[in-house]
């Protein structure tokens, strides 16, 4: 505001002077500045309450750190749009710190992110801090804004290019031995362009809102010194450029050495950082490689240790393996022996506890006086293959094919004139003989015998009668009249 109401009067002074008749004009732009810079401040400090509601409505529904960080930083965009970035109007506001104490109070944690690759070099001169091109060097403030190192070098290099572009008092000089007697029209608009446009390259990256106002100043002189060519002392008129151009000079002057100040400040406060922080790397440094020096020789002992005890477990594992082979190998033929034995049994016990029988008849009469075989021509069923079988079934002839306990069991209806007889016989002695009195009527013969054969054996089933019709009845499968059953009983 300050700036702004130099610059007003400043300008005012050069038209008093072209114009006396104008200089009522400042008490009113002096007026209408004040009136424009407290309406101003007053509608900064509403801006700044708007943002500081918003924050405060947002940060209450936010849910984590990142919501919240968001929220700070659109905090910190709106207080810099609403003061234009003036420390010094901030403070007089009652929102001073206000960014501070926020994140303090609602202990928001933002991430940073580390410039990659920077590099640092100490040398006897000092320390040099490089980073790549695309890279700048920032320093915070205490408040919140950030200052730009690389910034501030461009435009210090900016201001000094067009300080060494601008006239000189001694091109002035000349320009003032050149003009005699009054200036015509021309003369005065060369004299004014040429300084206008001096003052315009001169100042024209020079930032600030007291600079702009100058070179305002300067365009308003040149309209003015050509309103008035005619008739104007032409020396009079370079003396107010050169007062200008002193004005302006000393105004840049002062600009620039405020800004090499703060360079100087923010690069001694920087040169003390990065002291420090070698300091601290040179230690973090010197206590890694002492730790990593321990760290490896306790690793290699252990190793060596452990390598030891590997060893002597392989040679302890290789002696237990090749015993535990061979014990291994042992069981294995006990198992099968046993196994092979238990199978032997069970399958012995299986077909010992399993009943075989062969069940039969034979198809047609014996009629026959005397002795005569019973035919097994006819096969009910049969399960007993493996132990026998039926040599000569019209014979009736019975084989044994493996030794053991065999039940022998025959019956027959005969019809005799005295007694009818059944006769067993085994390998062609009998085993059983029984009789029934028959005298020309049915009488029922049977046996039922059990006997120790070997294989091989052979079983023979004998009637006889004396007159009647039948020395035994026929079979059938419904089982009546006559039927052989001979069942194995198993091993003795």
């Amino acid at each position: 505001c300050l700036c702004l109401c130099l610059c007003f009067l400043v300008l005012m002074m050069v038209v008093s002077v072209c114009d006396r008749r104008l200089s009522w004009l400042l008490v009113v732009l002096v007026a209408v500045t004040a009136a424009f810079f407290v309406d101003t401040s007053v509608a900064t400090t509403g801006d700044a309450t708007v943002c500081k509601l918003n924050f405060l409505e947002g940060v209450a529904s936010a849910t984590s750190d990142p919501e919240k960080c968001a929220l700070l930083q659109t905090l910190n965009q709106c207080f810099n749009n609403a003061f234009a970035n003036n420390v010094t109007q901030e403070e007089q506001a009652p929102f001073w710190n206000s960014f501070s104490i926020y994140q303090s109070t609602f202990d928001i944690q933002c991430d940073t992110t580390a410039v990659p690759d920077p590099e640092l070099i100490a040398s006897a001169l000092g320390f040099d801090f490089n980073v790549g091109s695309d890279q700048d060097v920032t320093f915070t403030r205490l408040r919140r804004d950030t200052v730009s190192l690389a910034d501030l070098t461009n435009d210090i290099s900016s201001i000094r290019s067009s300080l060494s572009a601008a006239p000189s008092k001694n091109d002035i000089a000349g320009l003032r031995e050149t003009a005699d007697g009054t200036a015509s029209s021309d003369d005065v608009d060369q004299v004014a362009g040429i300084a206008g446009r001096a003052h315009t390259q001169t100042f024209a990256t020079v930032t600030g809102a007291s600079l702009s106002g100058a070179l305002d100043r300067v365009a308003s002189m040149e309209n003015e010194f050509t309103k008035a060519a005619t008739g104007t002392d032409f020396s009079r008129i370079v003396n107010t450029v050169n007062e200008q151009v002193d004005f302006v000079n000393q105004e840049a002057s002062q600009q620039l050495q405020g800004q090499e100040d703060t360079y100087v400040s923010t690069v001694a406060a920087l040169d003390s950082q990065l002291s420090a922080l070698s300091s601290t790397l040179l230690a973090a440094e010197a206590s890694i490689e002492a730790v990593r020096d321990s760290t490896n020789s306790t690793l290699r002992d252990a190793l060596v240790a452990l390598q030891s005890q590997i060893n002597e477990m392989e040679s302890t594992v290789e002696d237990e393996v090749s015993s535990t082979d061979s014990l291994l190998t042992k069981y294995i033929d006990a198992r099968d022996s046993i196994i092979s034995n238990v199978n032997a049994k069970l399958s012995l016990a299986q077909k010992s506890n399993s009943e075989h029988v062969w069940s039969g008849y034979c198809s047609h009469h014996g009629t026959s006086d005397g002795w005569q075989q019973y035919c097994l021509d006819q096969t009910d069923f049969n399960n007993a293959d493996e132990f026998l079988y039926i040599e000569n079934a019209g014979q009736g002839r019975i084989r044994m094919h493996k030794g053991g306990l065999v039940r022998i069991n025959v019956f027959a209806i005969s019809y005799s004139g005295s007694y009818a007889h059944l006769r067993i016989d085994v390998n062609g002695a009998t085993r059983h003989y029984g009789h029934e009195n028959s005298f020309n009527t049915w009488t029922d013969n049977f046996a039922d015998l059990v006997w120790l054969v070997n294989p091989g054996d052979y079983i023979d089933i004998w009637f006889y009668k004396t007159g009647g019709a039948y020395t035994y009845h026929s079979g059938n499968p419904n089982g009546a009249h006559s039927r052989v059953q001979l069942t194995y009983l198993g091993e003795y």
